[in-house]
């Protein structure tokens, strides 16, 4: 694969060392290889030179890791791959929900059997997602809504939502008690949801809030949450001791940067919006998990990939001392990287403003984009000076 912009060659030696730097990299993906849906062409350039189009021939390890997701890992680095022109596969990418399918968490073991519910994305997506992990009892809103429309009675459920649902209306019947009125594949008055996870940013913020404030304030693991048409109203609060529904948002991000010229609202938006209403309710937010980076979790997950990677590439894995990961958010990227024990590098094409903001955690350095960000990292690893592009 030949460099798409520049007309010669990325860091053009003088002199090149005769040992190649050890080093692996970990990129965050919108505004660093990205903005919105357009690949930066700097990217593409320092991706194909770790990719073996350099001095030494070697493919430097790297992984992407983003806090987006809502999409399959094999389809979304078929879009990368696409869109970078850089083979990126399976082993090499991870997004915010990717742990919560991986052995750095105990959910699979704990809850592959028990019914979830999984919210955001487009359609039933995160369902299948959540399916493809090893979940087999994977339920999402709509399957809620069109169970009982009368928990969010401001939204008639579409046509394809109910196509979606794991519950099915039948219009012929206008009488909605009639018993063949539903085809019931699961029913939530008889049955409790044990865990709830925000794979990605909720399309429906409204109603979903409403869903989850049901599920933690009216149900357990043990205790169905929600009301059949014709049921008592139960006593609320029925959270049953150790055995409270798990909550997992698995993006911090309050905002992200995408095509449009200001950063957008994001999944942490809405765990704002939820985490409000349920202290103004009770008093207090409801204890939840935070996945995605900056968190431990996810960066340990990472950084197994990233030593695969180096097994492959060296033989041996690498010192943290030689990862770097490569960011432009201080909060999730510079942050994780630095509990991590990575070196980490702010670059200035996405949501960081170097004119504006001071960085919140300081990174190792700073870097205008992302291909200097490489430059001056393989400098420091390799000890000899390489001039720039």
């Amino acid at each position: 694969m030949q460099y798409t912009t520049a007309p010669k060659r990325l860091f053009a030696a003088r002199t090149t060392p005769v040992t190649p730097p050890v080093a692996a990299f970990a990129f965050d993906i919108d505004g660093v290889l990205t903005q919105g849906s357009n690949a930066l062409p700097q990217a593409k350039r320092v991706l194909n030179y770790l990719s073996g189009h350099n001095p030494w021939n070697v493919n430097f390890p790297f992984v992407l890791i983003t806090n987006g997701g809502g999409k399959p890992e094999r389809d979304r680095c078929t879009e990368l791959s696409k869109l970078l022109e850089t083979k990126i596969g399976e082993d090499m990418f991870m997004q915010s929900h990717t742990v919560v399918g991986s052995r750095v968490l105990p959910y699979l073991d704990q809850y592959q059997t028990k019914p979830i519910l999984v919210l955001g994305g487009i359609g039933d997506t995160c369902r299948r997602i959540a399916q493809d992990y090893g979940f087999r009892d994977v339920l999402i809103p709509a399957d809620v809504f069109c169970w009982n429309k009368d928990i969010w009675p401001l939204h008639t459920p579409t046509q394809a939502e109910q196509q979606i649902a794991r519950v099915r209306y039948f219009a012929v019947f206008k009488n909605p008690n009639h018993s063949a009125f539903q085809q019931r594949d699961f029913d939530f008055s008889e049955k409790p949801i044990a865990a709830a996870f925000v794979f990605h940013d909720p399309r429906n913020w409204a109603p979903d809030v409403q869903i989850l404030l049901d599920i933690v304030r009216y149900g357990s693991q043990t205790v169905p949450a929600f009301i059949g048409r014709r049921g008592d109203r139960r006593q609320i609060h029925s959270t049953d001791g150790d055995k409270r529904v798990e909550l997992v948002f698995c993006n911090p991000d309050l905002v992200w940067r995408g095509a449009y010229p200001e950063p957008r609202l994001g999944q942490g938006g809405f765990r704002y919006a939820f985490q409000s209403i349920h202290t103004a309710l009770e008093g207090k937010p409801y204890n939840a998990t935070i996945l995605g980076k900056p968190s431990t979790e996810t960066y340990r997950d990472a950084e197994n990939m990233i030593m695969n990677l180096s097994s492959r590439a060296y033989g041996t894995n690498i010192p943290k001392s030689s990862i770097f990961m490569i960011g432009d958010n201080p909060e999730s990227d510079i942050a994780g990287a630095n509990k991590a024990g990575w070196n980490s590098v702010l670059v200035h094409t996405g949501v960081f403003s170097p004119g504006e903001q001071t960085p919140s955690h300081l990174p190792t350095f700073q870097a205008r984009d992302v291909e200097e960000a490489v430059h001056l990292a393989l400098q420091r690893v390799s000890g000899q000076e390489l001039p720039l592009p």
